[in-house]
């Protein structure tokens, strides 16, 4: 009975050690990101606060991240990337363009700590457009309301 018990609690410990290893796996997969000023995705502009990017299957290609608050109550969107490469891993980056004629810059891509591997956003004029027009209306909304 004690060598029967004993083999049911050594499969019962390897089955939840190999199950927790896909959940690590899925971290790297995940940035927390904190913009300090309102920044474009496409079709939405963040605002100042702390993001959340999360890969979707990034197991086939790039393909899709989705974006939501920290605290995961706001969805921004499920937003097309693809592939972008840096000379050296390092720290985590996010790399923004130059403010445009409405002065909103727009995160271009991002890396992963120690990765030299990227993901780039794919921004239409018709993003660029409707994210300008939302800082506009953000910067309308604060001007009235005296901030």
């Amino acid at each position: 009975m004690k060598r029967v018990l004993s083999s049911v609690t050594f499969l019962v410990v390897l089955f939840l050690a190999v199950s927790t290893i896909p959940s690590f796996a899925q971290n790297e997969s995940v940035m927390n990101v904190h913009v300090d000023k309102a920044v474009a995705i496409p079709c939405n502009v963040l605002e100042p606060g702390d993001y959340v990017f999360r890969l979707l299957d990034s197991s086939t290609r790039p393909g899709d991240v989705a974006v939501t608050s920290a605290d995961g109550a706001t969805f921004y969107g499920i937003l097309p990337v693809y592939a972008a490469y840096r000379n050296s891993g390092g720290d985590s980056e996010i790399a923004v363009t130059a403010p445009d004629d409405a002065g909103l810059a727009r995160i271009d891509s991002w890396y992963f700590p120690g990765s030299q591997d990227g993901f780039r956003f794919i921004y239409s004029k018709s993003d660029i457009r409707k994210a300008d027009r939302i800082a506009q209306q953000m910067k309308s909304g604060a001007a009235a309301t005296g901030m």
